[in-house]
């Protein structure tokens, strides 16, 4: 959700903290200016370290997303590139990749857009009580900013979950990935988030009009038909993580066979726990926990650091583990470097020795053929030295070579 701007009286609403305020004091839905403003002001006067915690967060944020942007499309680049690379396992991998980059991009463009009017407003006399156009009070744009959002984000969910079955059905040694198609994948993983997404639209949208909302769907997260899209990612981290816990067993059964000692399985199975709870989401948890907003600095701080951290780094962190720290690709990438490197070697050494293998009469015509393709005003240095007047003083000299060189050049 948006960050609230400390001090503003503007027309401009945009919370993390607003819209969790405005719930507690049975104002949420449609509200208007005036009540949910004084609360939004309550809160920055009676608590202004929290507010100051929100505001660092969204900073966080937009340097996490920015950052997973980059690692993402990296990733996407590598596995798009490389043909040994395309198989099964990294087609899934890019679909999520995609989906998170899609997430990514909308979240950057309400955050970067809320920074630029809350720095153009900030301490700013001249907009007082003034209405400030950006995404958040545009109306049909700030809906639509949201449902694409929510899209992406179900649409990421999907595809962790896809990631989970076909991991689990991998590690497990069944042939459910073989049996399932592609295209079964693909409208799971953005056909379904369509119908689910539009049906919370839907009905977010008449409960809004009924409610006679002046503003967009501020605090839209905390209302009962937000489970319409939230109920199904629940839904895939608890699976996922029953997947994950199945994944373990089965490790931990396998090094057992191979008469493995204690510490090594515990080891084993810790990695591959912090491996693949990124991929699976199911760090996701995180943000469905509701804000403690009545508790402590501190407890506030740590919570909200840590629950947007992981939500911001999420895209690197699957990036470096999946992709710059894997070993089948990093062996490619290094297998097409040395190619290339041995490729241009050869064609060095093939040069020098076609110039060595040459009979010296070649060599006098190759020479000549470069002197007859030379500009017609050059004259070769050492004629010009050899019908120098002797009168020519050395500073002369000088300044002639100096004056022919540079002009062949």
């Amino acid at each position: 959700m948006p960050v609230p701007y400390k001090g503003q009286r503007v027309r401009l609403v945009t919370g993390f903290i607003k819209p969790a305020i405005c719930r507690r004091s049975g104002t949420a839905g449609a509200y208007s200016d005036s009540s949910c403003a004084w609360t939004n002001t309550e809160f920055m006067n009676s608590e202004p370290e929290k507010f100051d915690i929100a505001i660092h967060t969204r900073t966080l944020e937009i340097i996490g997303f920015s950052i997973s942007l980059v690692a993402l499309v990296i990733s996407l680049f590598i596995f798009s590139n490389y043909r040994s690379l395309r198989n099964s396992r990294t087609r899934i991998h890019k679909s999520l990749f995609y989906a998170m980059v899609l997430q990514v991009v909308i979240r950057l463009t309400i955050y970067i857009d809320q920074a630029l009017i809350r720095y153009k407003i900030q301490d700013n006399p001249a907009y007082e009580n003034v209405t400030v156009h950006g995404i958040d009070n545009m109306p049909y744009l700030c809906e639509s900013s949201y449902i694409l959002l929510e899209y992406a984000i179900t649409v990421m969910f999907m595809w962790m979950f896809i990631e989970g079955i076909y991991l689990h059905s991998m590690v497990a040694g069944n042939s459910l990935r073989e049996r399932i198609s592609h295209v079964v994948y693909y409208a799971t993983g953005w056909g379904l988030p369509i119908i689910i997404t539009a049906a919370w639209a839907t009905v977010t949208s008449i409960h809004y009009k009924s409610q006679s909302a002046e503003h967009c769907w501020y605090g839209y997260n905390f209302s009962p038909y937000y489970w319409i899209v939230e109920s199904p990612r629940l839904a895939v981290i608890v699976i996922n993580f029953l997947f994950l816990l199945n994944i373990i067993r089965v490790l931990v059964v396998k090094l057992s066979k191979n008469d493995t000692t204690e510490i090594v399985i515990v080891r084993k199975a810790v990695r591959a726990a912090l491996v693949l709870l990124p991929l699976l989401g199911i760090t996701n948890v995180l943000n469905m926990i509701e804000a403690p907003i009545d508790s402590e600095v501190w407890k506030f701080a740590v919570w909200i650091y840590t629950t947007h951290f992981l939500r911001s780094f999420q895209g690197f962190f699957i990036s470096l583990i999946y992709c710059f720290l894997n070993g089948e690709v990093r062996m490619v990438i290094v297998k097409q470097y040395n190619n290339r490197k041995t490729i241009a070697e050869n064609e060095r050494r093939r040069r020098n020795r076609f110039l060595q293998d040459m009979s010296p009469q070649q060599q006098q015509r190759g020479r000549r053929r470069q002197r007859e393709q030379l500009p017609s005003t050059f004259i070769p240095m050492t004629t010009l030295r050899r019908h120098r007047p002797h009168s020519a003083s050395g500073a002369d000299r000088c300044h002639i070579d100096t004056e022919l060189g540079s002009s062949y050049l």
